[in-house]
């Protein structure tokens, strides 16, 4: 059963935020290593979000193995998300790492959309929720992570970039940005990656785009 934090259950538009740990199932690691980063992965988004004032304990959390997927209640500016939360999660990971075997080394990708999600008893359910995941698969993603040698890689939705990115919002710098365009299933539409401390990774880094018309 999910952890219903709060009490809140995400019925209408929030704002999903959803992680993946890099190489979790690498056979270098064995599973003390794995539950180390998977502590570290949920000790890092308490202290994040509890440090940006969107507690932990308010949000909506489904444990996903090698990941998370969060809710977040509407109240919260989804340009704080972006910013000041990735750059919080960011130093948690790097703290960890600093004292941490190689094979223990924790590197995220995160993916924040913005959507209609439902609550249907077992977990969370719509259209939102599927591309959240699309994009947290998208191959410049993983190679943003893997070229830059980052702890952490950021991907927004064209919703997320339309609404809070290309306006500058907050603390928001849209010049940071890369637009790619992701191809993961039945999946194709344009997508913006960003790396915290690095900015707009090089376009060199991802495969030759495929062509749609916005």
């Amino acid at each position: 059963m999910p952890e219903l934090s709060g009490g809140w259950v995400p019925n209408g538009l929030c704002s999903l935020f959803v992680c993946d740990i890099a190489a979790f199932g690498h056979p270098a690691r064995n599973d003390l290593d794995r539950a180390a980063v998977r502590t570290a992965l949920y000790e890092g988004l308490r202290k994040s979000f509890d440090a940006v004032e969107v507690p932990f304990r308010i949000c909506y959390v489904e444990d996903r193995g090698d990941g998370a997927l969060m809710a977040i209640p509407p109240r919260a500016d989804t340009s704080v998300l972006v910013t000041t939360l990735i750059d919080r999660l960011r130093a948690e990971v790097r703290r960890h790492n600093h004292v941490s075997v190689p094979t223990a080394q924790l590197r995220l990708r995160v993916a924040v959309h913005t959507g209609v999600v439902h609550f249907d008893g077992n977990g969370l359910v719509g259209t939102a929720v599927n591309l959240a995941f699309r994009l947290l698969e998208a191959e410049q993603l993983k190679l943003t992570l893997s070229e830059t040698g980052a702890d952490l890689a950021l991907i927004v939705s064209i919703r997320v970039y339309d609404d809070v990115i290309r306006h500058g919002l907050g603390l928001v710098d849209p010049s940071e940005y890369q637009r790619v365009v992701i191809d993961v299933k039945e999946t194709v539409m344009p997508a913006w990656i960003m790396v915290p401390g690095i900015g707009k990774p090089t376009s060199a880094i991802f495969p030759t785009p495929v062509t749609v018309i916005d």
